[in-house]
């Protein structure tokens, strides 16, 4: 481990519980949870979300939905604190409750009538996996700060992931509306 690692706190963090300067990155997760008005997609659930105006350039998604700036776009982020309550280092056994939540998430996006579903993870592959859009973010200052950010709320919350090693760049992952009604319609 690295001495600035070992100076946040990286490694006597864990399971929820924040060491030395990482207790930061909970105050600052608690805060923008509050500010953004993050709710959960269902009860017990690992996503959450809010509805927002998409701020960004047009995006154009596989399937052809354009999002468009002022588009209605559900902004989606993982619950970390339900990670040590299921007591594992790997996304992958999350999935069956994840397919949960985007049966939830396909009501909520016909509800609140947004375009898509939009997200940044470290856990890309996991989302390509629930049939997400997964695209790469660009290696520039800002979201080395955003990578920076996650790896510290994984060392935090993902038992077993202390920062040790990098976490992969962040992905941006997205799911148009059209493509989740039949998505999760066949599972």
């Amino acid at each position: 481990m690295r001495a600035w690692q070992r100076l946040l706190g990286f490694h006597r963090s864990g399971r929820g519980r924040a060491a030395g300067p990482l207790r930061v990155w909970l105050w600052w997760e608690r805060l923008t949870t509050w500010w953004w008005g993050l709710r959960p997609v269902r009860r017990d659930g690992l996503v959450l979300y809010s509805a927002q105006r998409w701020k960004g350039p047009p995006v154009r998604l596989r399937d052809g939905t354009v999002v468009r700036r002022g588009d209605r776009v559900l902004e989606l982020h993982l619950r970390n604190a339900a990670f040590p309550e299921r007591a594992t280092d790997s996304p992958w056994p999350h999935l069956a409750a994840l397919r949960e939540d985007l049966a939830a998430l396909r009501q909520l996006l016909i509800r609140d009538g947004a375009v898509a579903a939009h997200g940044v993870t470290l856990f890309g592959e996991a989302a390509r996996r629930l049939g997400f859009e997964v695209r790469p973010l660009p290696r520039t200052p800002w979201w080395q700060l955003v990578r920076f950010f996650l790896w510290g709320l994984r060392a935090i919350y993902h038992p077993g992931a202390r920062g040790h090693k990098p976490p992969p760049w962040p992905a941006e992952v997205w799911l148009p509306g059209d493509t989740i009604h039949g998505r999760v319609d066949s599972r």
